[in-house]
């Protein structure tokens, strides 16, 4: 059980993500953004980190990022960036734009379930850079000195779903 004191985590809005996404999707570090914490980033050639594909159509996490951000306006927020490919080409968006494929985050706390949020990609408050092939979406209403799980899958437009990949935020020592 969640103890009532600590707020349940909750997406937050796109307009918030479109900002982070130009202010942070171009940077040169592989690991993702922030030094608020640990940044954990699952590399595939590290052992079996999760990810990869439930069926040939489905989309792919190759690396997933989780790391602390501090927002002028909105106090520290966790930022989960997950790197994709897709066989069918139909995921952050279809072909003719006009659908958009989902986000599905589960954040826990040790062996409780804090959270499970669907989020459609360019609304509601996940955004995609589909020239560095990454989807982002940020986390609010967290403890920064609570460590956190992330999974997270990703589904395309047809509704095929990459199998989970788990990150984890834990605060700074």
């Amino acid at each position: 059980m969640r103890p009532s004191a600590r707020p349940v985590p909750a997406v937050l809005s796109a307009v918030l993500l479109s900002g982070a996404l130009s202010a942070c999707g171009r940077s040169d570090d592989p690991t993702g953004f922030g030094d608020g914490g640990k940044n954990y980033v699952n590399d595939p050639f590290d052992g079996d980190t999760g990810g990869g594909s439930a069926t040939d159509d489905s989309p792919t996490i190759s690396n997933l990022s989780v790391a602390l951000e501090d927002f002028a306006d909105l106090g520290e927020v966790i930022v989960v960036r997950a790197y994709y490919s897709d066989p069918n080409g139909d995921f952050p968006y279809s072909d003719d734009g006009t659908e958009a494929g989902r986000v599905l985050l589960t954040v826990t706390e040790g062996e409780v379930t804090l959270d499970e949020l669907a989020v459609t990609v360019g609304s509601g408050g996940a955004a995609a850079d589909e020239d560095e092939g990454f989807v982002m979406t940020a986390i609010s209403d967290i403890d920064p000195d609570v460590t956190y799980g992330i999974s997270v899958i990703i589904e395309d437009v047809a509704g095929n779903r990459s199998d989970p990949m788990e990150g984890q935020y834990s605060p700074a020592e």
